[in-house]
């Protein structure tokens, strides 16, 4: 829904391309974004890949032909290098934003820098985040580990937060305690965005917007999602 809202707010797309993988992640990807478009009156072509897939060409000159303004690439991160370098080879120039797995250095680390330059991508984590909670739990994080902040330890940290606050808003330490009164929680401040529960029990509705420069991910801007 997030990166659906920047290729509206952020790019001013009227023709969307969505390059997804054909799993639960990907389908239900699209499923969401193609909602969105539609509610927003933007066209939207798609085009799908197997994870694992070495030849991804067909796919992109698919879109490329189609004329799009952007391309939301709902993919895999383990696939960024060959969908990246095969967009490269195809003088690909239209902006790309991509799911979270582009904000990971675990699959930076993987690309050449000119592959993904300029690239966007939805993340939850950005160590680049001038929000001071982010900068502490950076800074604490590096100073524990010896290493740099990084989203999982980030999800963790915040959801320990959550149940922190269930506690100190009187739950019991009880499985059906916390579970009860975590749905009660509001503005939890969390490493990943205020933690409100909505009702369909989800606690997170923030991401940042980054842009990769040198492999780098920069934050650009902060979208909530409605809820």
């Amino acid at each position: 829904s997030i990166a659906a809202q920047a290729c509206n707010e952020t790019f001013g797309a009227k023709k969307v391309g969505v390059f997804y993988v054909s799993d639960d992640f990907g389908t239900g990807g699209l499923s969401v974004a193609e909602e969105d478009f539609s509610n927003n009156g933007i066209e939207c072509v798609s085009e799908a890949y197997n994870s694992g897939d070495t030849d991804v060409s067909g796919q992109i000159l698919s879109l490329q032909n189609a004329g799009v303004d952007c391309v939301m690439m709902w993919v895999h991160g383990v696939d960024l290098p060959v969908i990246s370098r095969t967009m490269g080879q195809l003088g690909w120039d239209k902006p790309v934003i991509a799911s979270s797995g582009a904000a990971l250095q675990m699959y930076l680390d993987l690309c050449e820098p000119e592959w993904l330059e300029d690239w966007y991508a939805v993340a939850e984590y950005a160590d680049t985040s001038t929000e001071e909670i982010v900068r502490k739990y950076a800074k604490d994080f590096k100073e524990a580990t010896g290493e740099a902040g990084e989203l999982y330890g980030a999800t963790y940290y915040g959801a320990f937060r959550a149940i922190v606050a269930a506690l100190e808003n009187g739950a019991e330490p009880t499985s059906e305690s916390l579970y009860n009164a975590l749905k009660e929680i509001e503005n939890v401040p969390g490493i990943l965005g205020s933690l409100t529960c909505d009702k369909d029990q989800f606690l997170m509705h923030d991401a940042l917007l980054v842009q990769i420069k040198d492999l780098v991910p920069q934050v650009v801007d902060t979208f909530t999602a409605e809820f």
